[in-house]
């Protein structure tokens, strides 16, 4: 023995066994793709997230891709930032029907007023803007089984607002 001890003498080795698939080595193709949209255009508004399956989520997406550039890009002082974090307006203690008495009705009357608030000046671009906004929505109606059709109707305005921009 080279180094003198039998511990690797008493240690019983695996038999090596053949394979018995011939495979050939696969060949991955890797696509790079170029970016085509800026930051706040659908599909990379919302960058790691999967796309929404809601029509509204989608309708909202499409507005805010449709703003000018003459439309300013939001801030964090902006209305529609409040809606960049819907983690923040949630309460998991809470279940899925009534989180939207309890919790989003108040906080879109609170945000977005009752119905009759001009809120063109309050429409901005950019994550922090509508896509914020459409992110808010994806969120409640997917993670928290709210029902798009609440969002709708309370979010009317602002969705005509937008489109006159």
């Amino acid at each position: 023995m080279k180094d003198g001890s039998l511990l690797k003498f008493l240690k019983p080795r695996p038999e090596p066994v053949p394979a018995t698939v011939h495979a050939e080595p696969v060949q991955q193709i890797v696509a790079i793709k170029e970016p085509t949209a800026s930051s706040s255009q659908l599909g990379s508004h919302d960058g790691h997230k999967t796309p929404s399956e809601s029509p509204f989520v989608h309708k909202l997406c499409k507005i805010s891709n449709a703003l000018p550039t003459s439309v300013p890009e939001a801030t964090q002082s902006d209305l529609l930032a409040h809606f960049a974090d819907p983690a923040v307006q949630d309460n998991p203690e809470i279940s899925s029907e009534d989180l939207w008495e309890e919790l989003l009705n108040p906080f879109l009357k609170d945000k977005l007023g009752w119905g009759n608030t001009n809120l063109e000046a309050a429409v901005r671009r950019g994550r922090l803007g509508l896509e914020a906004v459409a992110d808010f929505v994806q969120y409640f109606v997917e993670k928290r089984g709210v029902d798009e059709a609440l969002f709708e109707g309370k979010m009317a305005n602002l969705v005509e607002c937008a489109n006159k921009r």
